[in-house]
């Protein structure tokens, strides 16, 4: 099951090296209101990835969320919303409808939280757990009946591109969450101008049903 990508693991067979730059992008979500709300959830994804002169790569993820429902069976979505990336990503920015968040790390420990002095830190509580090589960022966000709310999510991969090669791949690797039917999503990349790409497309936008692999080749100019 899990070799033929029918078992939602987070298993990737994808071989590392030099040459090629493996990125990853799972979007997972938990309703956690006593509702059904999630029929009325619509969905967007965007992600914008940039190649910087040093082979840093850096990007920004923006989910809109739109509740189209107006009373029950629907509600507020309160989703645990968490994002899979690579292994040691670094997160800078979570803003919430072009608002930054002050972060602060999950307390998960229910000794703490249960505790009847506990008071709940200031800021966005966001977990960040490792898994299967990758890290796993998640924290809740609340989308009231009838309105649009916009996550950013900025970061840096750990991998650089080696630019000092006459050529590279970069490889996403799209992980969607079993129970959505589809995703409408897009994708731009840009990269240093020495660069050109020989295979792949620097943009894309198709609705995302199941998991997929997005493949650039560059080669130096």
């Amino acid at each position: 099951f899990t070799v033929n990508g029918w078992s939602s693991s987070l298993w990737d067979e994808r071989k590392e090296g030099e040459e090629s730059v493996n990125d990853f992008l799972g979007i997972n979500e938990a309703n956690l209101g006593v509702n059904k709300v999630n029929y009325f959830i619509k969905r967007q994804v965007a992600q914008k990835i940039i190649v910087g002169t040093d082979g840093n790569i850096s990007e920004e993820l923006t989910i809109s969320y739109k509740n189209a429902s107006t009373s029950w069976p629907g509600g507020d979505y309160k989703n645990y919303l968490r994002i899979i990336l690579p292994k040691n990503t670094t997160i800078s920015e979570i803003s919430i409808n072009d608002v930054p968040q002050s972060t602060v790390d999950a307390i998960t420990d229910f000794l703490i939280y249960e505790n009847k002095n506990f008071k709940p830190p200031l800021g966005l509580e966001v977990e960040k757990v490792n898994q299967d090589n990758k890290t796993i960022h998640g924290f809740i966000v609340n989308v009231k009946v009838g309105e649009i709310t916009k996550v950013k999510v900025k970061y840096d991969l750990a991998k650089k591109a080696s630019l000092n090669l006459t050529s590279f791949s970069y490889n996403l690797r799209l992980f969607k969450q079993p129970g959505i039917d589809s995703i409408p999503y897009s994708f731009t990349i840009t990269y240093p101008n020495d660069f050109n790409i020989a295979k792949g497309k620097a943009s894309y936008s198709e609705k995302i049903v199941e998991d997929k692999d997005l493949i650039i080749n560059f080669y130096k100019i």
